[in-house]
């Protein structure tokens, strides 16, 4: 398949692009994404492992960066799911 024509499922997602696509290929992907979570919104994070092109990411609107490290960085978009912790001892 296409990564360009990949539909993301409608829950929150983790995403794991080890610097396989470049120049308008990945402007393709990130934008297919970016209109996904419009769509249906939730939370999306992308693990980008050995980073060639983070500015890529960054040009869309609504991606942040989460960690960034020297191997990897970690960038979140879409609305934050914030899970509620159980309480102990109830």
């Amino acid at each position: 398949m296409d990564a360009t024509e990949f539909d993301l499922p409608q829950a929150p997602r983790i995403v794991n692009i080890y610097n396989s696509f470049r120049g308008r290929v990945l402007t393709a992907v990130l934008e297919r994404m970016q209109r996904s979570v419009m769509i249906y919104s939730r939370q999306v994070r992308i693990a980008y492992v050995a980073p060639t092109f983070p500015e890529a990411f960054l040009q869309i609107p609504g991606m942040r960066i989460f960690k960034d490290a020297k191997r990897y960085i970690i960038y979140d978009f879409g609305e934050l799911v914030c899970a509620r912790m159980p309480q102990m001892g109830n």
